[in-house]
């Protein structure tokens, strides 16, 4: 297990999952086709996303940190994470 960030952004309505897969494989040569098993990110206040598919928009919370749950074995698989508008801030992620 790998603790690692990323900080290459993402348009608006882009699926951030797979630019931090291609990215592990150009700085790593890791091709990984597993979901994430956590993933958190810092932004502006009120950012909106959707995380898996989901039509329920979310937003980043008043601490500016948001953050899938994640307990050893137990985990939500992250495969999707798309943002309303353009995104500069670090997403955090385990492999």
């Amino acid at each position: 297990m790998d603790y690692r960030m990323y900080s290459g952004g993402a348009t608006a309505n882009e699926n951030v999952i797979p630019l931090i897969k291609e990215s592990i494989q150009q700085s790593d040569g890791i091709k990984t086709h597993t979901p994430f098993r956590f993933i958190g990110f810092e932004g502006d206040v009120g950012t909106e996303f959707y995380l898996n598919g989901s039509n329920d928009l979310m937003k980043i919370p008043s601490s500016g940190y948001f953050v899938t749950p994640f307990d050893g074995e137990r985990y939500m698989p992250i495969y999707s994470l798309v943002f309303e508008s353009d995104f500069n801030g670090d997403i955090y992620y385990i492999v």
